[in-house]
């Protein structure tokens, strides 16, 4: 769930990466594998660099929306944190939305 315990947990788990070799391991496979089915799904949707490329974004926007419900406690709210993210999917996906990639 969104909410901000979770949020500030996340964001406290992130700087302790920073520091301990134990939780930055856990980070980078837990990014790895966020990583993985973002770019499993964009595929359906890109050629595979642009999915790559469309991953990170989404990945670095999902963090930001942790990172300020850490802080701030409540924005952006759960909606607006999909809206978000669904509008900018429908821009990087564009006119590729509905045709699959060449293999």
């Amino acid at each position: 769930m969104y909410i901000a315990g979770r949020a500030q947990y996340w964001i406290s788990y992130c700087a302790q990466a920073t520091f301990s070799a134990r939780f930055a391991r856990l980070l980078k496979i837990q990014n790895s594998r966020m990583r993985s089915n973002l770019v499993h799904e964009l595929r359906q949707l890109l050629p595979n660099a642009e999915a790559e490329r469309a991953a990170e974004v989404l990945s670095m926007l999902m963090d930001g929306f942790w990172l300020r419900m850490a802080v701030t406690k409540t924005d952006p709210s759960r909606k607006a944190a999909l809206d978000m993210l669904t509008n900018l999917v429908d821009k990087l996906v564009g006119p590729h939305g509905s045709r699959k990639p060449a293999s």
